[in-house]
């Protein structure tokens, strides 16, 4: 989360304290949350933005390398792409993790957002279940060219071994790629980190 010597009183104050990564991301959320639902009431707590109807509907923080979307009833929403993390323990808590602007699925957002509002008008207990299936990602034919040629099977073999969310990750950044001179510089960065056995966001795991 980004770093206060004292909380933020509002969110204008939290985003301005963010870094050149996190400050758009948060503003695509903030925008994207406002506009689905205006009547939530947004407030500071817990030294992240917060969104609350009857109860709290979802919230966003900024790390290092990432913005976190979380929802406390993430667990019954849907999640088609299985971009949901769960929080530790047996939780309804689920959280989308961005690494860049691009990465953020306005429309899916949305999805959430009016769900996850319905839920809280509707009341009930939150029901903590496994996560769904993720789908398996189509994988990018630049980079399964890559993974293809002989000198990187260990990199392909490490790919193979990442999880379902690991391996959309990458597939993810490089589909987000604006042009291609990105998309082959993003291959080329992802190669490296498999050849030495990491996940896109391994580093940055919090």
């Amino acid at each position: 989360m980004a770093s206060w010597s004292e909380p933020p009183a509002t969110v204008d104050a939290y985003i301005k304290g963010l870094s050149e990564f996190a400050r758009p991301v948060v503003e695509k959320l903030r925008g994207i949350i406002r506009s689905e639902a205006p009547h939530l009431e947004e407030a500071i707590r817990w030294n992240e933005p917060s969104y609350k109807g009857r109860l709290l509907v979802c919230s966003f923080s900024a790390f290092q390398k990432h913005v976190a979307l979380t929802f406390p009833r993430g667990a019954e929403l849907e999640d088609p792409k299985g971009t949901f993390v769960q929080g530790q323990g047996k939780t309804a808590i689920r959280s989308v993790r961005y690494t860049e602007l691009g990465q953020v699925d306005e429309k899916m957002v949305r999805k959430w957002i009016k769900a996850a509002v319905e839920l809280d008008a509707n009341g009930g207990t939150v029901a903590a279940r496994p996560l769904d299936k993720p789908k398996e990602p189509v994988i990018p034919e630049i980079l399964a060219k890559a993974l293809a040629m002989k000198k990187y099977a260990k990199a392909n073999a490490i790919y193979d071994s990442l999880t379902t969310h690991g391996r959309r990750e990458y597939c993810d950044w490089i589909n987000s790629a604006k042009d291609t001179t990105t998309a082959k510089l993003r291959v080329k960065k992802s190669v490296e980190k498999l050849m030495d056995g990491e996940g896109l966001n391994d580093r940055y795991r919090a």
